[in-house]
C-alpha cells in the first residue's frame, strides 16, 4: 500500500493499494490498484479501481449522495454512476485527529435536545428539553457501549461508538472541528446548552447555539442507529460502528457528522462507502434571518442517515453502488424513515394516516408546522391529499420526485397493516411488539436486504412481499399488495428497465394468478391421445374475473375435445373466473397425427455442465471482462455461460470453433437466455458464420421463431442501430431460431455482448444451447387478464413415439377410487386404461352405482375435470366407458364424489385478563364438526407461532397461569380437507394479585398524641379500607373519616388525639386490587399510655442566703422517669434528678418536668412559688463580695 500524502488537494492521504478485486459479481478477480481520494474542496468521496495489467479503469464510485431540500422538484446528484462490486480487503488508514480523554465508563449523560420523536423546534414536543440516558429507549445489543465509548476509550464530548459529531465551519471535511463537550466530567456527563433560535446558530458564547446544535446532531444520529439496529441494521448487516464487538461486519466506520458545514448552504448530504469505511454526514446552514441550522431539523438528519442504511442493505454491505439507477428509491426510504421516526406513535390513532398528513423539511425551509413541506404533496393515505401513483414517476423530479412516490406507497402500506392488526405499537423501538407500524418498518428493512442491486418499484414491492412471507408467513400479503396496487404498482404493473423512468406499465390490480400445464403422459404414440390439464389458481387478494386461457395447437396434433376450439387459429380457449384462494382445472385432448414421428437429429448440444467453458467454444474480449461459466443463475443447474457488464467499452464474444453441417432440413437453434443490462447501450446479439469464422453476420431478427431481440442498440455503441437482447429479460426466456435459410451450409455461431462506458448492471447468461430436433408435441399455455394482458405462461412437451404395429385390447390398469373435493374448487377424475388408442366417454349417475348413468357432454378424454364444485354434487357417482378399434370395450368401476364445504369460524377466541394462579380458557368454534384444531402460542407479539402440544380441542385450558405468561397470544388453526383457517389472536393478561411490601407497625402513644399507620402495596387499581377491632380481633369494623380518623381510604391512617379508651385497639388495612381481590395487612395494636402526674414538695417556701429549699418531684404512677427543672421558665442546667436544691438565686417560680422513659409520656408540675424570708440579720450576699 502506497501513500502519496494529501498533495494539497485532499483532506485525507491519497492511497493506492494493490489488491485482488472481484468483478463480474464476484465470479472472477483481477489484480487492481484501489485508489482512495477525498478532495478537500468538495464533499466527494471517491474510490477508483485501475486494472494493474492494462491500466484501464475497472470502476469508480463517489459515495456521496447530494440532496437539495429547498423545493419539491429539486434534484440531487448521484456521482456514483457505476456499480462497485468489491469487498474491502483492508480498511483504509484513518488520518483523523482522534483527540479524547478517558474517564471511567459513562453511566449517565444528560442532553438538551429536540427530543424524540419531535421533528424540529416548531413541531409538537420540539421545545429543547433535557433527556437522560436516551440509549435506554432501545436497550439490548444496540447500546452495549452506550453513546460515549468505543470499548477502549470513553469520551466526554459528542463522540462515541456510532458517531462523531463536530462543526466543520471551514468546510475542510476534516475531523479537527470542535465537538460539543460535557460541562461536567467524568460521570455524569451534561450537554445542557440552552439555545436561542432568534440569533445566529453558530454563536458559541454567550448563547451556546453551536454546542446545542452539535449535541442535537449527535443525539439523533445515535437515535436512528439504535432504532434501526433493533430492526436489523446490525453489525453483520453493515451498520456504522467503530467497534463491532465481535458480532460480524468490519467495524471502524462510525459516522463522521459535520455540523454547520461551510461547504454549502440549503443542503445536506451523506457519503456511504462500503462496510469498514466511515460514513460522512454533512449538514448545512439555511437561508433566513437568522439562518436556520439543519442540525436541529431532525427529519433532515434522519433522511440523510437513511441513505447510509439503504446503500449498505441493498446488495449487501460490501457494495455501496446499487442505488444509482434512475428508478431507485433511496430518497423514498429517506423520507419514510423520517416520518416513521418522528411520528408520535404513543398518541396516534388508527385513522391518522388519512386525517393527519405529514410534510417534511418545514423548519429548514422556513415554513410553519402546517406548511406543505418540500415535497409536492404531503404524505397521506387520502388520495385527494396525495394523488401520487406510479404514473408520476415518468415526470417526477429525479430523484426526489421518484422517491416521494415510493414513500407514499410505503406510508399507505404502513397504515394498511395498522388497520389489519388494529394495533399501533406506541414504542417503535420495540421491534417485536405487536403493532402494524413496527411490522411495516421491519418489512421495509428486510425488503432492502432481499431486493436486487439496481431495484425498481416492482423489485422493491416483490422484496417486501418476500419479507412478509419469511417473517410472518404471508400474514400481511394483501395489505401490502393493496397499498401498492392503489398507487399503480399492482400485479399487472411492470417496471421495465429499472434504469428508465418512462417504460413502466402502471397497474392497479390485486389479482394474482398461477398457471401450470401438465399432461397425462410424458410420451405417446402416433394416433394416440394426450390430455393436457391447466391448473389456474387465484391468489388470496382478489377474484379472477373474465380471464382467458389459451393454448395454440402445434401442427402435429389434432384437436379432440375440451374448451372452445377455433379451427382457423388452432387456439383452444377457456374463460376463467375463480374466487380468491381457489383453483380450477381446464383440460383439453389432442391426438398425435400419423407420420409426425421421426428419429432424433442432434447436430450440437451444450447444457453447460462444468465450471469452465466446454470444449468447442472460444471466449474473447477486448477488455478484462470475458465469458465464463458460473453457477450463480442457470436455467438447468448447475451452470450457465455468463458475460459480465462492465462500465467501460467492451466487446465479449463466445463462439463455436468447429463447423456444423446443417443439411437440407436443418434443426432449429435453441437456447435459454437471461439478461439485465442498460437498455439500448449494453446488449447481446447472435451471429453466424458460413465461412469458418472469417466473417460474421447477424443471425437475423426475422429468423427468430420465439424469444427474439428486445430492443435496438444506440448509435453510439459497438452494435449501432442493431436489434439486440438489451434491458431486462425478467428471468430466463427460450429463444428459437429458424436455420432454414442456412440449409446445406456449414455454420458457426457466436454470442456477442457489448457494453459502453457508464452504467453497469449485470450482464447476459446463456444456457442449454442446442441445434437439434426431436419429435415432440410442444404446448404453451397463456393466461390473459380482463385487459388482454398476458399474466402467466406455462409450457410442457410430450415425446412422440412411433405408431404401434398391432392393436392391443383395452384393460383397466387400476380401478379409480372415490374422490373428495371442496365447494368452489375442482377435482380431476382419471382413467388408467391401457391398450391401443382408447376412446373415452365419462358418465354420471345421481342415483348411485346401481342407478342410471348418462353421458357427460364433451367428457371424452382420459381425464374429467369437475370445476366449481357445489354441495349438490355430493355423492354423485361417475364412471368411464372406453373402446377401441380392435375392437374392445371396457367400463370402469363407479367413482363416488364427496363434496365438502369449507368450515367457517363461528366463534373467535377473545382476550382474557385473569389473576396469577387462576385458570384461563380460550374457546373457538367452527361451522362443521369434522375439523381439526391446533392451538398455537406466540410470545413475541404475533411475530412467530409455535404449536402447543396436545392442544387439539376447541377449547384451550391453561391451568395455574403465571406472570411469565402475561402478554402471550393464542390462536387456533382450524383445518380439514377444505379448510385452512386461523382464528384471531387472543391475548392473555396475567394480573398480579395484590401484595403488601411494607406492613403497618404497632404504635404507642401518649394520651392526646397523634399517630399514623402506613401500609405499602403493589397491584392494579389498588384501593384501601382501614378497619379497627376493639375486642382483640374478634370482630372488625370499617373506619370512616371523622374528627379522630383521617386517610381511612388511603395507605396511611392518621389518628388524631389518642384517648385511653383506644388502648389495646387493633388496626389493619384491607387492600383491594382489580381484578384480583383483596388482602389484609398485619393486625397491629395501638397502645395509649396515661400521662404521669407531677406534684412538688418543698422543704421551705421562703428562703434567705443562709437557708435553702429542697424541692422534690413526686410522680405517679411510679416508673422510670427522667427529670428537668424550670426556674422562672428557664431550663436549669444540670438539674436532672427528682429533687432540686433552690437558693436565693432561684427565687420565683419553680416547675418540674417528668418523662416516662418507657412510654415517652411527660407531665409538667404546677408552679411552686419560692419567696424571700424576712430577717433582722444583715446578709452580705454574695460573700465574699466586692461591694
Amino acid at each position: 500500500k502506497k501513500s502519496f500524502g494529501k498533495l494539497g488537494i485532499a483532506t485525507e492521504d491519497i492511497t493506492a493499494e494493490l489488491m485482488w478485486v472481484p468483478v463480474n459479481e464476484g465470479r472472477e478477480v483481477k489484480l487492481a490498484w484501489q485508489v482512495y481520494l477525498v478532495p478537500s474542496l468538495t464533499a466527494d468521496y471517491w474510490m477508483i479501481r485501475i486494472d494493474a495489467n492494462t491500466n484501464k479503469k475497472i470502476a469508480e464510485s463517489n459515495f456521496t449522495v447530494y440532496c437539495s431540500w429547498d423545493a419539491y422538484d429539486a434534484s440531487h446528484t448521484h456521482h456514483e454512476a457505476e456499480h462497485l462490486f468489491y469487498e474491502n480487503i483492508e480498511t483504509p488508514k484513518s488520518f483523523f485527529n482522534w483527540q479524547s480523554n478517558s474517564p471511567s465508563l459513562v453511566n449517565t449523560a444528560n442532553y438538551r435536545v429536540i427530543p424524540f420523536p419531535a421533528e424540529s423546534p416548531i413541531h409538537p414536543g420540539g421545545a429543547p428539553t433535557v433527556v437522560s440516558n436516551p440509549w435506554n429507549l432501545a436497550g439490548g445489543n444496540a447500546v452495549t457501549l452506550g453513546w460515549h465509548s468505543n470499548g477502549t476509550t470513553d469520551y466526554t464530548s459528542s463522540r462515541g461508538n456510532n458517531v462523531w459529531a463536530k462543526e466543520d465551519r471551514d468546510g475542510n471535511n476534516n475531523t479537527t472541528g470542535a465537538s460539543a463537550v460535557s460541562t461536567t466530567s467524568p460521570d455524569p456527563l451534561n450537554f445542557d446548552f440552552v439555545p436561542n433560535f432568534t440569533i445566529t446558530p453558530i454563536q458559541v458564547s454567550p448563547v451556546q447555539n453551536q454546542q446545542f446544535n452539535i449535541t442535537n446532531l449527535f443525539y439523533w444520529n445515535n437515535i436512528i442507529h439504535d432504532l434501526t439496529y433493533n430492526y436489523g441494521f446490525t453489525e453483520v448487516a453493515g451498520n456504522f460502528q467503530s467497534n463491532n464487538l465481535g458480532r460480524g461486519g468490519l467495524g471502524n466506520d462510525a459516522v463522521n457528522a459535520d455540523a454547520q458545514d461551510g461547504g454549502g448552504t440549503n443542503n445536506a448530504n451523506f457519503s456511504t462507502p462500503s462496510d469498514g469505511s466511515s460514513g460522512r454526514m454533512q449538514m448545512y446552514l439555511w437561508s433566513g434571518s437568522p439562518q436556520k441550522d439543519g442540525d436541529v431539523d431532525n427529519g433532515v438528519v434522519l433522511h440523510e442517515f437513511t441513505h447510509g442504511i439503504s446503500n449498505r442493505l441493498t446488495g449487501g454491505p460490501a457494495l455501496s453502488g446499487c442505488l444509482q439507477n434512475t428508478e431507485q428509491m433511496g430518497e423514498g426510504w429517506g423520507d419514510y424513515f423520517c416520518i416513521m421516526a418522528t411520528q408520535d406513535w404513543a398518541n396516534s390513532t388508527l385513522n391518522d394516516g388519512a386525517t393527519k398528513p405529514r410534510a417534511i423539511g418545514n423548519y429548514v425551509s422556513g415554513q410553519g408546522v402546517n406548511g406543505g413541506g418540500i415535497r409536492q404533496y404531503k404524505y397521506c393515505t387520502n388520495m385527494s391529499t396525495n394523488p401520487l401513483t406510479y404514473t408520476n414517476v415518468s415526470t417526477a423530479a429525479i430523484p426526489h420526485g421518484i422517491g416521494a412516490v415510493w414513500c407514499t406507497i410505503l406510508w399507505d402500506m404502513t397504515w394498511n397493516i395498522i388497520q389489519q392488526t388494529g394495533v399501533i405499537n406506541p414504542n417503535i423501538f420495540d421491534a417485536n411488539a405487536p403493532g402494524g407500524n413496527s411490522i411495516a418498518l421491519k418489512l421495509v428493512m428486510e425488503g432492502m436486504k432481499l431486493q436486487p442491486c439496481s431495484p425498481g418499484f416492482v423489485d422493491g414491492r416483490d422484496a417486501i412481499l418476500a419479507a412478509d412471507q419469511i417473517l410472518y408467513n404471508g400474514a400481511y400479503h394483501c395489505a401490502i399488495l393493496q397499498a401498492f396496487a392503489r398507487r399503480g404498482v399492482g400485479t399487472d404493473a411492470s417496471q421495465g428497465s429499472s434504469d428508465s423512468r418512462s417504460d413502466q406499465i402502471v397497474g392497479f390490480s390485486t389479482v394474482e394468478s398461477k398457471l401450470l400445464v401438465t399432461q397425462n403422459v410424458t410420451q405417446q404414440e402416433e394416433n394416440a391421445e394426450v390430455v393436457y390439464t391447466n391448473k389456474v389458481t387465484a391468489g388470496s387478494c382478489g377474484n379472477i374475473v373474465n380471464y382467458l386461457l389459451t393454448d395454440t395447437l402445434p401442427s402435429n396434433v389434432t384437436y379432440v375435445s375440451g374448451g372452445t376450439y377455433n379451427s382457423v387459429s388452432r387456439v383452444v380457449s377457456f374463460p376463467v373466473n375463480i374466487t380468491s384462494g381457489n383453483s380450477q382445472l381446464y383440460s383439453f385432448t389432442v391426438r398425435i397425427n400419423n407420420g409426425t414421428y421421426f428419429p432424433p437429429v442432434n447436430l450440437f448440444e451444450d447444457n453447460v455442465p462444468n465450471s469452465s467453458i466446454s470444449s468447442g467454444w472460444q471466449a474473447t474480449s477486448t477488455t478484462s471482462t470475458n465469458w465464463v461459466s458460473d453457477n450463480a443463475i442457470s436455467y438447468s443447474p448447475p451452470y450457465a455461460y455468463f458475460s459480465g457488464n462492465p462500465d467501460v467499452t467492451s466487446d465479449e464474444r463466445l463462439l463455436t470453433t468447429a463447423d456444423i453441417a446443417l443439411g437440407a432440413t436443418p434443426p432449429n437453434l435453441s437456447f435459454w437466455n437471461w439478461f439485465v443490462s442498460e437498455s439500448s447501450y449494453d446488449g447481446g446479439v447472435v451471429e453466424i458464420s458460413t465461412n469458418g469464422g472469417t466473417s460474421w453476420s447477424d443471425i437475423g431478427a426475422s429468423n427468430f421463431i420465439t424469444g427474439g431481440y428486445t430492443g435496438i442498440m444506440d448509435g453510439s455503441t459497438l452494435l449501432s442501430g442493431r436489434p439486440a437482447f438489451t434491458g431486462n429479460s425478467y428471468g430466463f426466456k427460450k429463444s428459437v431460431v429458424n436455420l432454414g435459410p442456412y440449409a446445406n451450409q456449414n455454420v458457426r455461431f457466436r454470442f456477442r455482448f457489448t457494453t459502453d462506458e457508464g452504467t453497469n448492471l449485470i450482464g447476459w447468461r446463456i444456457d442449454d444451447i442446442a441445434v437439434k430436433k426431436t419429435a415432440v408435441v410442444e404446448i404453451t399455455s397463456n393466461l390473459y387478464n380482463a385487459g388482454n394482458k398476458k399474466v402467466n405462461v406455462s409450457d410442457t412437451f410430450t415425446l412422440i413415439l412411433p405408431a404401434p404395429t398391432s392393436c392391443t385390447p383395452l384393460t383397466i390398469v387400476n380401478q379409480p377410487s372415490s374422490v373428495t373435493g371442496c365447494v368452489n374448487n375442482s377435482v380431476a377424475l382419471s382413467a388408467n386404461i391401457s391398450g391401443t388408442n382408447p376412446a373415452y366417454q365419462w358418465q354420471v349417475s345421481t342415483t348411485g352405482c346401481a342407478g342410471t348413468f348418462t353421458n357427460i357432454a364433451g367428457a371424452t378424454s382420459a381425464i374429467l375435470n369437475l370445476n366449481n364444485l357445489s354441495l349438490a354434487q355430493n355423492n354423485e357417482v361417475y364412471r368411464v366407458v372406453a373402446q377401441n378399434s380392435c375392437p374392445s370395450n371396457i367400463t370402469s368401476a363407479c367413482i363416488t364424489l364427496l363434496v365438502n364445504e369449507a368450515a367457517g369460524i363461528t366463534s373467535q377466541p377473545v382476550d382474557i385478563a385473569l389473576c396469577e394462579g387462576q385458570s384461563a380458557t380460550f374457546t373457538t368454534a367452527a361451522s362443521t364438526s369434522t375439523v381439526n384444531y391446533q392451538w398455537q402460542l406466540s410470545a413475541d407479539g404475533g411475530a412467530s407461532w409455535t404449536n402447543i402440544a396436545s392442544a387439539t380441542n376447541p377449547s384451550l385450558v391453561l391451568n395455574n397461569i403465571t406472570a411469565a405468561m402475561n402478554g402471550n397470544q393464542y390462536q387456533a388453526l382450524i383445518t380439514d380437507n377444505c379448510t385452512n383457517l386461523s382464528t384471531n389472536a387472543a391475548t392473555l393478561t396475567v394480573n398480579q394479585p395484590v401484595s403488601i411490601n411494607i406492613q403497618p407497625a404497632p404504635a404507642s402513644a401518649c394520651r392526646g398524641e397523634n399517630k399514623q399507620f402506613t401500609v405499602d402495596a403493589q397491584g392494579l387499581s389498588i384501593t384501601y379500607q382501614w378497619q379497627m377491632s376493639a375486642n382483640n380481633g374478634t370482630t372488625w369494623s370499617n373506619i370512616t373519616d371523622d374528627a379522630v380518623y383521617s386517610g381511612t381510604l388511603t395507605n396511611t391512617l392518621s389518628v388524631t388525639g389518642t384517648q385511653l379508651s383506644m388502648n389495646g385497639n387493633l388496626f389493619r388495612a384491607v387492600v383491594t386490587g382489580d381484578p384480583c381481590g383483596s388482602v389484609n395487612s398485619d393486625e397491629v395494636s395501638l397502645t395509649v399510655n396515661p400521662d404521669p402526674v407531677v406534684t412538688l414538695n418543698a422543704t421551705n417556701s421562703a428562703i434567705n442566703p443562709s437557708l435553702q429549699s429542697v424541692v422534690t418531684a413526686l410522680v405517679s404512677p411510679s416508673g422510670n422517669y427522667a427529670y428537668a427543672w424550670l426556674n422562672n421558665n428557664t431550663l436549669v442546667s444540670g438539674a436532672n434528678g427528682s429533687s432540686y436544691s433552690a437558693t436565693v438565686d432561684n427565687l420565683g417560680s419553680i416547675r418540674a418536668i417528668a418523662l416516662n422513659q418507657t412510654t415517652g409520656c411527660t407531665d409538667t408540675s404546677d408552679i411552686l412559688g419560692l419567696g424571700a424570708l424576712q430577717s433582722t440579720v444583715l446578709f452580705i450576699y454574695p460573700n465574699p463580695s466586692n461591694g
